[in-house]
């Protein structure tokens, strides 16, 4: 009989939802948005709720689910899964979360960082299957990382992650403001937000582009218009998009020395910018990277599982127990 689990991809603004099958295939999804409220107790509730809905759903059309995989934009730790370094969720800070879903949901559950987990679904069922080792780089409203290995699988050894990497200095005169209340890191100049700000300035400065006219018409922008805009020729936002791949690729040089990928995934929606951000920053770890690290570097490529990833992740922490994580690290124990 085949296996299937609900995998819960919890974001700061929707949750995503998906029923999956041991290999990776999704029988049915679901979006709502994320309860906000500054009490935890009533954001946990209404997680809650949303799952047990689906999970009806699921068991309506005649699908028995093994377990719940829940995915966070963020880090937790202990037992009880307290919250950690919720910038963009504050209200969870501090909050341990195991408890509400194992009363809701019994012990057949799973926690991981939101990019740890779309990591584990690009290895096992995207760009990344059958690469020895894989480091993901998701760019969007954050920028958050993860490292795979087919020898130790997720490499994690701060949090359920390898740290908090999207934090990482690529700028060391501090130009940029980060959430995490830091200067010049690769979040603040590579992700949504960051692109949006540099664009403004742009704007504000008067130089000729199209991103003004799209300012006025929809009364701001986003990363997505400015990547558009680049695609269109316009100057002002391939310059910007130059620059974001040039920090980036300052970043992935770091990375590649200290974690020897052979392949780079990038998820996120600023990821989907493709060619636009991967050659500037191909371009930049070309010039900037050890050879001997360099030329074991197969690929920079875009990840090919998109939105669903993290809540594929999830869900295969329950059906493929252990494969990603030892039995001491297993975010079930």
């Amino acid at each position: 009989m085949t296996l299937h689990a609900i995998g819960v991809d919890i974001g700061a603004t929707n949750l995503k939802l998906a029923l999956v099958d041991s290999s990776g295939v999704v029988h049915s999804r679901a979006m709502s948005a994320t309860p906000k409220d500054p009490d935890p107790k009533a954001v946990v509730s209404g997680i809650i709720s949303a799952t047990t809905a689906f999970w009806r759903e699921a068991q309506a059309s005649g699908f028995e689910v093994a377990g719940f995989g829940f995915g966070i934009p963020h880090f937790h730790e202990g037992r009880d899964w307290e919250q950690k370094q919720t910038n963009n969720m504050p209200s969870l800070e501090g909050y341990p979360i195991r408890p509400p879903l194992a009363e809701a949901f019994g012990d057949s559950i799973a926690m991981a960082n939101d990019v740890s987990a779309a990591g584990i679904a690009e290895h096992m069922f995207g760009r990344g299957r059958g690469i020895e080792r894989m480091m993901m780089v998701a760019i969007g409203t954050g920028v958050g990382t993860c490292m795979i290995t087919r020898e130790q699988g997720l490499v994690h050894f701060s949090w359920d992650s390898i740290g908090d990497a999207g934090m990482i200095i690529v700028d060391p005169l501090g130009r940029a403001d980060c959430t995490c209340g830091g200067r010049g890191c690769l979040e603040a100049l590579v992700s949504g937000p960051g692109i949006r700000q540099r664009a403004l300035r742009e704007i504000e400065r008067g130089r000729p582009t199209v991103l003004a006219d799209v300012q006025r018409a929809q009364g701001d922008i986003e990363a997505r218009d400015v990547s558009e805009a680049a695609r269109a020729g316009d100057r002002v936002a391939l310059d910007l998009m130059q620059e974001t791949g040039f920090y980036l690729g300052v970043a992935l040089t770091s990375y590649l020395h200290i974690f020897r990928p052979n392949l780079f995934g990038l998820g996120g929606g600023v990821a989907q910018a493709g060619d636009l951000l991967i050659e500037p920053a191909r371009q930049t770890l070309e010039r900037l990277a050890s050879p001997w690290y360099l030329r074991r570097l197969e690929a920079i490529e875009v990840a090919a599982l998109g939105k669903e990833a993290a809540a594929v992740g999830c869900a295969s922490l329950i059906l493929h127990p252990g494969l990603y994580l030892r039995a001491d690290e297993d975010p079930q124990s």
